[in-house]
């Protein structure tokens, strides 16, 4: 027997957006003697808004509360007949818990500063999300020189000749520092918004970016189609987890910096070739956009990597400090690393492993990998991976 308790689901973006808070262990749907508890639907259904072709309405919320119960229902099946205890999904919840650890270390931590997203903020955004520039530019990784190119600017010198002889690049050296179309999360926090005060033919102050000082000029605006002017309402999550990821990405980027070269990294270069080998055999290119916190890698990939390489699943591929990376923990470690980076640049997953193994020890030694919301996103997973089976 199965409840949908709709008045609840249906205030749900209303009392949200309004500041009025649920319980998020109120039930919005009964299945028996299980619930789907409010912060469930809350979590997956920010999900589903991100999606570009996905909007809020009663009925869509409605539609997707009737989904979480169905896959529920096929979860349910799933464990009667012991899916959940396949070595592959074991491996995908065991390092679910330590990234969700890391996270929250993260969020506590090193995000905590951050201002949190306005209104104000999210309408700004939203505009310069309709917009793409075609941007110029000079760039220094000391302040001193970016300081000094500026000046030269202000006092005719033009971006082409003094692009010849600031950028190594040749191509950027033979074009004037033209960029090209950039759109705002293309760029860092502090510079898309930089660029994006902008008027044509206005010319910034140097700007920081986590790669150095940049002095930007825009050539050109164009309307992009990424946002409409009639679907702000329908996009403030998307929007809002635009902005966020850039604020987070930008603050991570600062920090690692600082923290990653203090690391003893050290790589075993012939294994860490074989491994690669691997995978270049067993992840497939896909299309479909993948949210930092979901599998990136199909868990039938998973299995055909661990077949390949059981014979030494357990050397170690990369150590950090006193700790050891197992060829084990490097594949599973790929499964929250996005795909593309897997596929073209294995090297740097790897590195990015490392890092994430790092964050996850310091949010085990933090206690953060035990609250109620790993719990809550744990069970999530762990039902989504059963029902898939």
């Amino acid at each position: 027997m199965k409840r949908i308790l709709l008045p609840v689901v249906v205030a749900l973006i209303f009392h949200a957006q309004c500041g009025f808070l649920h319980s998020d262990k109120a039930a919005v749907a009964e299945i028996g003697k299980r619930k789907i508890a409010l912060g469930e639907f809350r979590y997956n259904y920010e999900h589903f808004l991100l999606y570009p072709t996905n909007f809020d309405s009663p009925a869509n919320r409605r539609a997707f509360l009737q989904s979480m119960i169905d896959q529920r229902l096929l979860a349910d099946r799933g464990y009667i007949r012991g899916l959940q205890n396949n070595e592959v999904l074991r491996e995908t919840i065991r390092s679910y818990r330590e990234k969700l650890g890391g996270d929250a270390y993260l969020e506590n931590e090193i995000f905590k500063e951050i201002k949190p997203t306005d209104d104000l903020e999210l309408e700004r955004v939203f505009n310069y999300l309709k917009q793409e520039r075609l941007v110029r530019h000079l760039f220094s990784q000391e302040q001193r020189k970016a300081d000094s190119l500026y000046v030269l600017l202000q006092s005719g010198e033009s971006f082409e000749s003094l692009a010849r002889t600031t950028f190594r690049d040749t191509v950027l050296a033979n074009n004037g520092g033209l960029l090209g179309w950039v759109s705002w999360n293309q760029l860092d926090y502090r510079l898309a918004n930089s660029v994006f005060e902008l008027n044509v033919g206005e010319l910034s102050q140097p700007v920081r970016s986590r790669f150095g000082y940049h002095i930007v000029r825009v050539e050109d605006v164009r309307e992009s189609p990424l946002f409409s002017k009639a679907n702000f309402g329908q996009s403030r999550v998307r929007i809002k987890f635009i902005i966020e990821s850039t604020k987070r990405n930008e603050v991570l980027q600062e920090w690692q910096e600082e923290v990653m070269p203090q690391l003893d990294i050290k790589v075993n270069d012939d294994l860490f070739q074989t491994v690669a080998d691997v995978l270049a055999e067993n992840v497939r290119p896909i299309d479909i956009p993948v949210f930092p916190d979901q599998p990136q890698l199909a868990q039938d990939e998973i299995a055909g990597i661990y077949k390949a390489v059981q014979d030494y699943r357990s050397e170690v591929v990369a150590s950090y400090d006193d700790h050891d990376v197992s060829v084990r923990d490097f594949i599973i470690g790929l499964v929250w690393i996005p795909r593309s980076l897997t596929i073209h640049n294995p090297g740097e997953a790897l590195y990015r492993v490392i890092q994430d193994k790092y964050v996850s020890g310091l949010g085990q030694e933090s206690g953060y990998d035990r609250d109620d919301k790993v719990e809550m996103k744990i069970k999530l997973l762990e039902e989504a991976l059963v029902q898939k089976q």
